[in-house]
């Protein structure tokens, strides 16, 4: 039998069917009984592209890569900049890789509109925090009194 006897392709002309939908980003999911530290005291806010994502967050905990990875259009994700640091970003569309099996995404990186094209998904972050309903904590207030 030929390798990818078994995968359904489309019909010719026939549009390929959207992506599933992803896993719900919800706070703890990323591995099950892992600690996920409490967002320190502060403004929350909904992350935005091109923030940085908070530097009290953990690679592996609050967000995480992943090849098999899938998102949704609109979902605020993180990645990888050019200068070394890690910041959000939002999926804006999806294609559909000769193998119909996987995606690549193009992804809006700032708050000017700049765009990375045609990324596959263990170069994006998947967000495993509730930024939802929880919102993220830029600057953590301090409530130190006295001496440092």
């Amino acid at each position: 039998q030929q390798p990818g006897a078994g995968a359904r392709r489309p019909p010719r002309g026939v549009p390929p069917p959207p992506p599933p939908k992803a896993v719900p980003t919800v706070r703890g999911s990323a591995v099950v009984g892992q600690f996920i530290p409490p967002q320190p005291k502060g403004e929350r806010v909904y992350p935005a592209p091109g923030i940085p994502v908070p530097s009290y967050w953990v690679e592996g905990s609050q967000y995480l890569s992943n090849k098999k990875n899938e998102f949704e259009i609109g979902e605020p994700v993180a990645i990888y900049r050019s200068e070394g640091s890690v910041k959000f970003a939002t999926i804006l569309t999806y294609k559909i890789n000769n193998d119909q099996a996987s995606y690549r995404y193009d992804l809006q990186v700032d708050a000017a509109g700049s765009r990375y094209e045609d990324r596959y998904p263990d170069s994006i972050f998947k967000i495993m925090y509730d930024i939802e309903t929880e919102g993220v904590v830029l600057r953590e207030e301090t409530t130190t009194k006295g001496w440092f």
